[in-house]
């Protein structure tokens, strides 16, 4: 098969976490023209439904629209695909595509990421409520032993804030504020931790987080494992 691009993205979910992971491809890709550069897709699709609603009151399905996306994506002749949301990661296995077209996962990336490089970490998963109540990380098979846990209700019910304020709109750095001041609750002075950007929203706030916690950003792991798959260069 003659493949028209190099990567498709099914995003909109959401926007503005879409155009992050798109700039930091063309980021951390080596390039000295446009010609070097990847030839990208990009699926905007605002309309999918909220993938934490579906897990936790099973309305609005989300996955027939991520499943006509890859569809899509087939028809416009793309190598491979990635779905700019963790939670969406839930419907891994129920994604419907064939040997013309490839996905890596941002879920089962991160965690051989951590396998090989930090496999003996308390392993903290800053999400949504869904990546939370379904377990997304801990219940995929490329866990190992890592040893993975989210945070307490309370804890949490500030994560999710943040992602949501991310979403409409609200003042950045009132949200980082709010952001550093739950995981330092979480940390209790122990820098050990290592704390997973399990949520696009939140990978926008990956370079002044890392500046306090050890931090490791799922979206950075996803993007430079692709740019290597599809043949290109690391920045």
């Amino acid at each position: 098969m003659e493949y028209v691009y190099d990567l498709g993205i099914i995003g909109g979910m959401g926007p503005e976490a879409t155009a992050e992971i798109f700039k930091r491809i063309i980021d951390h890709t080596k390039a000295f023209r446009d010609q070097d550069h990847m030839k990208i897709c990009v699926l905007n699709n605002t309309s999918i439904p909220d993938r934490t609603a579906y897990i936790e009151n099973k309305i609005n399905n989300p996955l027939p629209k991520i499943n006509e996306a890859i569809r899509d994506l087939i028809t416009l002749k793309t190598r491979c695909f990635i779905i700019a949301c963790n939670t969406a990661h839930y419907f891994e296995d129920m994604l419907v595509y064939d040997d013309r077209i490839k996905f890596f996962s941002i879920v089962s990336e991160t965690l051989d990421y951590i396998n090989k490089f930090y496999p003996t970490k308390k392993v903290y998963i800053l999400g949504t409520n869904g990546t939370k109540n379904a377990m997304i990380y801990s219940n995929n098979p490329h866990k190992g032993s890592l040893d993975i846990t989210y945070p307490e209700d309370n804890s949490q019910k500030m994560v999710m804030k943040a992602i949501t304020d991310t979403k409409n709109g609200t003042s950045k750095n009132e949200i980082l504020t709010s952001l550093k001041e739950t995981i330092k609750e979480i940390s209790n002075g122990n820098m050990e931790y290592l704390f997973v950007l399990a949520c696009t929203e939140l990978s926008l706030y990956k370079n002044d987080l890392e500046k306090d916690f050890f931090v490791l950003d799922a979206m950075d792991i996803l993007i430079e494992k692709v740019i290597t798959e599809c043949g290109y260069e690391l920045k």
